[in-house]
């Protein structure tokens, strides 16, 4: 305890190099935990769309629907039974809910122009989240009475210059090869903060799509789990209730996009705060390095006391704990300060892929101060410390020297 004193004592002998030294390290620390909660807010926020409006936590399949490959009969690629199996699922691994859907692609025109766009059939009361996570531009969520109200993304809507109330015409092939075509009606325009995803995709009532496929069946189970963060041991088991001809894939690798920004963030993270705390490094190796050439003598000093070089090491390195305690607590109330006044002002970015600009928002993420404050210690206690060694590492009387200069 006494060493420690008198290391945060040392610190303070030169008060302007010590502010400046906690003000470097300290920006180091900031940076880290700001650009984390950034990314991490990003992150979440195309998560939330692979999950809410895309795909669930999890969807299952054929497996030749998963893979595209050929088959005699169209009717292999889809599920049937699906209520049955709907209900194993839900039970098996404690689902909020397990719901159909199906998905194909057709001709959708108007008086102004034909289109080929993706239908996606859902059932409007058993995902009425999907429809409110969607944000709408004009209109309104389908109504489950209305066979024929269909929702349009932002970017299909400009292409053939939509607005609510339009009638259009579906085209498309059943199962079984024949043409088929319904009439339908926008009932809203939306967008789901996706660009790609808004330019072809459209919404239409579960039913709808059956009757345009001529079928019963449904391509997907969409599987939404009460517990999200049990989505790696929900996969085992649901996989080992499911017929060998079904297989499973989670959002992470259906959302090609959420990967893509997760690895993205991941990597640019860790880049940064390799930069970041090689500057820290070089900040404190040359204000503290200055500091221990100044000290040499006092060193000198306690050495021919009976300080053993250890002793003196732990000195320094005793300083670089507070320095680094100091700085980490400086950093991180300034982190949180930061994040919630930025977050506070609303303030637009637009990030690639995205139709309209999000807000910008610091998520405040505890594993980022807690690996912030290990680098910070880390990297303050080696700046003090490799200094340190060199100088008490110097003959005693060398070392005394330095009183005399």
């Amino acid at each position: 305890m006494m060493r420690l004193k008198l290391a945060i004592r040392n610190l303070w002998r030169n008060s302007r190099r010590t502010a400046l030294c906690i003000a470097m390290v300290s920006s180091g620390f900031l940076a880290i935990v700001m650009f984390r909660g950034f990314a991490q807010s990003l992150v979440e926020n195309v998560r939330y769309i692979a999950i809410r409006i895309q795909y669930s936590h999890i969807q299952v399949g054929t497996k030749t629907g998963w893979e595209g490959t050929p088959v005699e009969d169209a009717k292999e690629k889809y599920l049937s039974q699906a209520e049955e199996l709907a209900e194993r699922i839900k039970i098996a691994v404690g689902a909020e809910k397990v719901v159909p859907r199906l998905s194909f692609f057709g001709l959708i025109g108007n008086e102004e122009a034909s289109v080929a766009a993706q239908a996606v059939g859902v059932d409007p009361i058993n995902e009425k989240d999907v429809m409110t996570s969607l944000e709408y531009l004009e209109g309104k969520p389908i109504d489950p009475s209305n066979d024929e109200g269909i929702l349009v993304g932002l970017g299909l809507a400009r292409q053939m210059k939509m607005k609510v109330g339009d009638q259009l015409t579906l085209i498309a092939n059943t199962l079984d090869g024949a043409v088929n075509a319904v009439d339908l009606t926008v009932e809203g325009i939306v967008t789901s903060g996706l660009a790609e995803f808004d330019r072809w995709t459209f919404y239409l009532p579960l039913k709808t799509a059956q009757k345009v496929l001529d079928t019963d069946r449904v391509e997907r189970l969409a599987v939404y789990l009460k517990e999200p963060h049990n989505l790696k041991k929900s996969v085992p088991k649901l996989q080992s209730i499911l017929p060998p001809d079904l297989e499973l894939k989670t959002y992470r690798e259906l959302s090609d996009l959420f990967r893509q920004t997760e690895i993205f963030f991941e990597t640019q993270n860790r880049v940064l705060a390799a930069i970041i705390i090689a500057l820290v490094m070089l900040s404190i190796l040359n204000i503290v390095g200055n500091s221990v050439v100044e000290r040499t003598g006092e060193i000198g000093t306690l050495r021919a006391l009976g300080e053993r070089q250890r002793d003196i090491l732990a000195l320094f390195f005793y300083e670089g704990i507070a320095l680094a305690a100091i700085s980490s607590v400086l950093g991180a109330s300034l982190g949180l300060v930061l994040c919630y006044f930025l977050n506070s002002l609303g303030l637009p970015i637009t990030i690639p892929g995205a139709i309209q600009p999000l807000p910008l928002n610091f998520a405040v993420v505890p594993s980022a101060y807690f690996e912030a404050t290990l680098l910070t210690v880390l990297t303050a206690t080696l700046g003090s410390v490799w200094p340190a060694r060199r100088a008490a590492k110097l003959a005693v009387t060398e070392a005394l020297r330095r009183n005399l200069e």
